[in-house]
């Protein structure tokens, strides 16, 4: 994964911009030099006032921080997106198996222990299992 100076300095250089042309009011020439440098590493708000100059959004920086690849979390939250049916079990399986080892390193994301929650519901719900999935879904 590349640092967020790393990024910061490529989309820059990309689209022929300065470090001054960077900064801003909020942002000075000389922090956007510390973070390239990797001397310091940005605060959410550093970071998108930066980014801002560069017209990308922040998913598109991490994006490409993450080397032009989804992360983990990204990954399954679109295999979750783009399911078709809950009869698809294996892939069901998959996503859940895929959601406990992401929430075994980050076991507070909210959104991928609902993901994990309605997809084992789901698989109780091919079973005919109608009292447990509903069980299960009641918090989310």
């Amino acid at each position: 994964m590349k640092t967020h100076g790393n990024v910061i300095r490529l989309l820059r250089k990309n689209k022929s911009l300065s470090q001054e042309d960077v900064s801003t009011n909020t942002v000075a020439r000389t922090t956007i030099s510390k973070i390239e440098r990797s001397n310091i590493i940005p605060t959410i708000t550093t970071l998108e006032a930066i980014i801002t100059k560069f017209d990308v959004t922040l998913d598109e920086f991490q994006y490409i921080r993450n080397d032009y690849q989804l992360s983990e979390r990204d990954k399954i939250i679109s295999d979750y997106i783009k399911l078709v049916s809950n009869t698809q079990t294996e892939l069901v399986t998959d996503i859940i198996g895929r959601c406990d080892i992401y929430l075994c390193k980050h076991p507070n994301d909210r959104l991928l222990l609902d993901i994990k929650t309605t997809l084992t519901a789901s698989l109780h719900l091919v079973n005919d299992e109608l009292e447990i999935a509903q069980e299960l879904v009641r918090p989310v």
